[in-house]
């Protein structure tokens, strides 16, 4: 279910009641670390002490699986005229277990209303502990997420996605249906995306990626668009080098 995160403001896929008052409202539940409502309250308090106009992205919590994306609509960099980048934290927590707790930094696309979950370096994302020091882990991610230098860094790595050409974008996308970070159907989606809006560019298949999650979220797949998000971050990293031009299966 969408919720929104008060006192902040929501974007497109947010809205609905304060997830923070539904928590509290609800039976405990049996957990194997912390709740989401420990994280929730902890994360709201973090958020409300940055300079940086917040504003909820998503907010979904469901069973005990929680996904909050919230974006610093104010702290941003132009990759070129009319297309902009916004600092962002996203972070995941199933209170069964199911995932890991895991908090990163998320760019957010204006001019698509869509994000990449990105880990340029290593301790970008963070498994927060269980039993560990979960907030101290959850501040420092957040330092990271809302601070200039790393935005300056990620903008750059954009930009310099611009002039990479991308050849065989079929041979790319088959080699990730091998490796099976992609479905076919999903690879459909993206060379469908890629072709239509026909920037052939490493710009262009990250952000054909990212529109396929976004849609994803439209329909509720939000663990699946939450792994393709990932998979533009780590096109973006430079992890799937240009492929050969005959694709690992045909």
């Amino acid at each position: 279910m969408r919720y929104a995160l008060f006192p902040f403001s929501s974007l497109g896929n947010a809205g609905g009641a304060d997830l923070v008052t539904q928590l509290r409202q609800r039976p405990r539940r049996a957990t194997s670390g912390f709740s989401n409502l420990a994280l929730v309250e902890a994360t709201v308090e973090l958020l409300r002490e940055l300079p940086w106009r917040i504003m909820v992205d998503h907010c979904v919590e469901e069973r005990g699986n929680l996904q909050l994306a919230v974006v610093a609509t104010d702290l941003g960099r132009e990759i070129e005229k009319g297309d902009e980048v916004k600092a962002g934290f996203f972070l995941r927590h199933s209170e069964s277990g199911g995932t890991a707790p895991m908090a990163c930094e998320r760019i957010y696309r204006v001019v698509c209303a869509n994000g990449a979950l990105v880990e340029c370096e290593r301790g970008q994302t963070t498994e927060l502990s269980v039993r560990g020091d979960w907030k101290g882990e959850l501040a420092g991610v957040m330092e990271r997420c809302f601070a200039a230098t790393g935005l300056d860094r990620d903008a750059a790595m954009f930009r310099a996605t611009k002039d990479q050409m991308l050849l065989a974008p079929y041979e790319f996308l088959c080699n990730l249906v091998a490796e099976r970070l992609i479905s076919e159907d999903e690879q459909i989606d993206i060379q469908e995306e890629f072709d239509e809006v026909g920037d052939h560019t490493y710009y262009g298949i990250i952000n054909a990626v990212t529109r396929i999650a976004g849609r994803l979220r439209d329909d509720d797949q939000w663990l699946r668009s939450m792994e393709l998000e990932r998979l533009g971050g780590q096109i973006l990293r430079g992890d799937f080098p240009p492929p050969a031009l005959v694709p690992a299966y045909c």
